[in-house]
């Protein structure tokens, strides 16, 4: 006896509904005609012919199928049919079909509102991120000219002729480590910003609100950390420096 296959089974599962026990509805399949009430299968047989069948029935002839889900009723255990559906079912099944099918398309279209409303706050949200991000860009590009080149070391505490480090990072924000005149290194933000005492880990140091840096503990893991986020480093004297900043402008 050939068994038919997902590959050559022209059959197309519509739907599993089920109706009150008192109400079965007769299984079409040739030979059978018994009264079914539970997983009562919908199936498009192919030609245009559309057939209602029980759920023995089904699987003799096609199979079990388990992988063969129904098009328009997602519970495989089988929808509830109201009366008006069972009568449907028996007298015009395409119409209920065709109501199923409404139903289908309805939460489709509310799954893609909800995944368009989803996708665009999403996008609104990155869309304000960036504007934020460019905007500060742009205020730290105005500040640049007016404190990155400055002629004169602006700290009066800073080891005369002492070498420098200076650090620059992606965001363009520039760090200086420089020797105190106590023989202490410290680490400067340059230009200077809000929020450069929370930028940097306590391995680089402690941040100094009176001095405006971070004074520093240990100079190696300050220096590790400093080199491996910036994107180019110079070390010298301060007009080195300044030459190697306005140069990279």
């Amino acid at each position: 006896m050939h068994s038919t296959t997902a590959s050559d089974n022209p059959t197309k599962l519509l739907a599993i509904v089920e109706v009150d026990e008192a109400q079965k509805v007769q299984c079409q399949e040739p030979g059978c005609g018994h009264g079914v009430y539970k997983r009562i299968h919908v199936v498009d047989v192919g030609g245009g012919q559309i057939m209602v069948m029980g759920s023995t029935c089904f699987e003799k002839r096609f199979g079990s199928a388990p992988h063969i889900q129904p098009a328009y009723t997602a519970n495989g255990a089988g929808r509830r049919l109201t009366e008006e559906q069972r009568l449907l079912l028996v007298h015009n099944t395409a119409q209920l079909l065709a109501i199923f099918e409404d139903e289908e398309n309805a939460i489709r279209a509310r799954r893609l509102e909800v995944l368009e409303r989803s996708r665009k706050a999403i996008a609104d949200r990155q869309a304000r991120f960036d504007a934020r991000s460019a905007y500060l860009r742009q205020l730290r590009a105005a500040e640049v000219p007016a404190q990155a080149t400055a002629k004169a070391i602006p700290w009066g505490w800073v080891k005369p002729m002492s070498s420098m480090a200076y650090f620059h990072w992606p965001d363009g924000q520039g760090w200086i480590r420089v020797m105190h005149g106590n023989g202490s290194q410290r680490v400067m933000p340059w230009p200077t910003f809000d929020g450069w005492d929370e930028a940097l880990p306590p391995s680089v140091g402690n941040p100094d609100l009176d001095l405006g840096g971070y004074r520093v503990t240990d100079i190696l893991p300050c220096i590790a950390y400093l080199r491996k986020h910036a994107l180019w480093e110079r070390i010298g004297i301060w007009s080195d420096i300044m030459k190697a900043i306005s140069k990279a402008r």
